[in-house]
């Protein structure tokens, strides 16, 4: 389990993810990140990723960084990474 105060940085820093896939031996051209704020796609473009914001989440507002892709249920999600 990794919370905001896991590392010395925080979103949008791509430090946590990148101590994370690095762990599980992948890269982030393998992995989806996805989230409902800002932040998270931001964290996603620092990273290199493919960002995926979720409409229904904490941000009602569609982040000024423009996600790869915007999904207004969880079921899209599916339809994105399969």
């Amino acid at each position: 389990i990794i919370g905001g105060d896991s590392f010395p940085e925080s979103k949008p820093s791509a430090m946590p993810v990148i101590s994370v896939i690095k762990e599980l031996k992948i890269t982030p051209q393998e992995i989806y990140l996805i989230g409902d704020s800002e932040g998270d796609i931001k964290t996603a473009r620092n990273l290199k990723a493919v960002s995926i914001w979720c409409k229904w989440g904490y941000a009602k507002k569609t982040p000024e960084v423009p996600p790869d892709y915007i999904v207004t249920k969880p079921i899209e999600i599916l339809e994105i990474i399969d």
